[in-house]
């Protein structure tokens, strides 16, 4: 019981101080599986090339409006696990606090989580997610392990009316928002002004119309960028890969982008008001949308996620991304 209390302090020191380790390859991989609207799915969360862990933290995310969380259940391959107490907790809880003084290396399945796919569910994938902060993984030397998750999620198959997401694959349906006709004002004089000798390292793009000008060069694009809750929305593969990213989808979760730059690693999906970069959440203004088979997603956040400067120039409705 004293080693136990002392660990726990131990744990909750390394917490405070965040002492990071060198990176490893350990993972933590989420199950993908199919369903129908109605049915109980279990989703496996397993460890992979495990190098040795004392403990972790992660909230689990998914999807509420297609899935209802049902149950959770630790199978034990690390000792000290504490879960939320209720499956109604937003996001859900798992954390593990090792007692034992020698490092796990065992691979296996860390939890078993089984949802329910909501009856009126459309087609298209319900996400499921780990998020952490890199502080709360360690192992029994107390170095921050650095992890890398495999999130997954359940594709569901549904009857109901869907819209294409321009792949040739079914996708999440979501009924595109109406244009806003005014953006919240974000001039920026000192930036215009740097701007205009830099013209060779921006893009500019003004909203209603499709040509744009890209580090000097000019291109059209075959829809114009739009308005939305005061936000400049555009296809996300145009500014991404002008920003030098590369953008993913798959058959298998056809309503997510994934954008990737480097280390940078963006995870969109239709419909839903959080993005993920790098893991962790964050809050759009504007949700991602479907329209004329494109994917149109909030430009600022893509731009500034890519290490860009946004400028936005109000009297022109124009806009300026600054590599």
């Amino acid at each position: 019981m004293k080693r136990y209390i002392i660990l726990i302090t131990v744990f909750l020191f390394v917490l405070s101080t965040a002492v990071f380790a060198d990176e490893t390859d350990f993972n933590v991989v989420v199950e993908t599986k199919t369903a129908k609207p109605g049915d109980t799915v279990e989703i496996a969360v397993k460890l992979e090339n495990n190098t040795g862990i004392l403990a972790m933290h992660f909230d689990v995310e998914y999807d509420r409006e297609k899935l209802e969380l049902v149950s959770c259940k630790d199978k034990k391959l690390l000792e000290g696990g504490f879960f939320s107490q209720t499956t109604d907790a937003y996001p859900y809880v798992m954390l593990w606090t090792s007692a034992a003084h020698t490092n796990f290396t065992d691979d296996g399945t860390l939890a078993v989580l089984t949802f329910k796919v909501r009856n009126n569910s459309k087609s298209g994938t319900a996400f499921i997610n780990l998020a952490y902060e890199p502080e709360n993984i360690f192992d029994v030397e107390l170095n921050n392990v650095d992890i890398k998750v495999q999130n997954g999620g359940i594709k569901i198959q549904s009857d109901k009316k869907i819209y294409s997401s321009g792949t040739g694959s079914s996708s999440a349906s979501i009924t595109p928002p109406k244009p806003a006709t005014t953006p919240d004002p974000q001039p920026d004089t000192e930036d215009k002004q740097q701007a205009e000798t830099e013209i060779n390292n921006s893009i500019f793009m003004t909203i209603g119309k499709k040509e744009a000008t890209v580090f000097g060069e000019t291109k059209t694009n075959d829809v114009a960028p739009v308005l939305f809750n005061n936000r400049t929305m555009f296809p996300a593969r145009f500014i991404a890969e002008a920003l030098g990213a590369n953008v993913f989808w798959t058959e298998d979760f056809p309503d997510v982008v994934r954008i990737t730059k480097d280390s940078t690693e963006i995870i969109i999906r239709i419909g839903d008001a959080n993005a993920y970069l790098n893991g962790k959440p964050v809050t759009l203004d504007a949700p991602a949308y479907i329209e004329n088979n494109r994917t149109f997603a909030p430009l600022r956040f893509i731009a500034e996620s890519l290490n860009a400067k946004v400028v936005w120039y109000n009297d022109e409705q124009k806009v300026e991304i600054i590599k």
